[in-house]
């Protein structure tokens, strides 16, 4: 049985940190390893997240200095040891058949990455849901014109499983010191997987709140999201892939504006 690691960024997270852990220690797949990376939270959370290690032996804990989201999570995928590797955020939760649904998916296809479907929570009250209409698998371009049109959750990293080589062989990791730096993420490994398996199932819940990146925007964020949008169109062209997606990623530049 593979081992999957799913790692957590925990900055200041008490209020919503034990649902979230266990969500991740009730799942049905039995071969998983916890890394919890405190970003210098100042509250209880890792009180918390020590209280379960007593419980849990799978459960790892490492610290850094406040440094951000980006800092943490590939702190997480520096060190863990599993073939697969996720991310769940603290104040989110997933089902307790989240990693055996997605494991079992990449295996049965032999995909790169499998992506769950996911509900959208805005203060804890449901508001929608992405999900892909059917399970099935895709290829590279067309798993990038999911992304650039923001469709079946292609675009989301937290509701995906990748296979660590991926991350590892191909030096992957989370631009540190930006916002949007999921969406860069999400496009270096599209664009490195030959195959991206689908499935139909809402599996990971996902929670937005007053002032949250997703919610709130200031200057910085602007500058960042310039900034991503112009790594996307290098590493497209890079990789020969823009002039396959050109009209989706005017579309995606529309859609993302509109956001903003």
């Amino acid at each position: 049985m593979s081992l999957v690691s799913i790692i957590i960024p925990v900055y200041n997270s008490e209020k919503w940190i034990e649902r979230c852990i266990e969500s991740l220690v009730t799942q049905t797949y039995e071969n998983i390893e916890l890394i919890f990376v405190d970003d210098g939270s100042t509250d209880k959370s890792v009180e918390i997240i020590k209280h379960y290690q007593k419980s849990f032996n799978y459960i790892r804990l490492t610290s850094i200095n406040h440094s951000g989201q980006s800092v943490a999570r590939n702190q997480g995928i520096s060190i863990a040891n599993g073939q697969y590797v996720c991310f769940v955020d603290s104040d989110d939760y997933i089902t307790k058949d989240y990693c055996e649904l997605l494991v079992t998916a990449i295996e049965n296809t032999n995909a790169d990455i499998a992506v769950a479907g996911m509900s959208i929570f805005y203060n804890d009250v449901y508001q929608n849901t992405l999900i892909a209409k059917n399970n099935h698998t895709c290829n590279r371009n067309e798993f990038i014109t999911k992304i650039l049109t923001l469709k079946d959750g292609a675009h989301i990293i937290v509701n995906k499983l990748f296979k660590r080589e991926i991350l590892i062989d191909n030096k992957i990791d989370f631009i540190a010191g930006y916002q949007y730096e999921d969406m860069v993420f999400a496009f270096e490994t599209a664009l490195h997987a030959n195959s991206i398996c689908f499935i139909n199932k809402t599996i990971y819940n996902y929670m937005t709140r007053d002032n949250s990146s997703f919610t709130s925007v200031d200057s910085k964020q602007v500058t960042d999201y310039i900034f991503a949008i112009k790594k996307v169109k290098t590493l497209l062209d890079k990789y020969n892939e823009f002039n396959n997606v050109k009209r989706s990623f005017h579309q995606y530049l529309l859609l993302n504006n509109l956001h903003l």
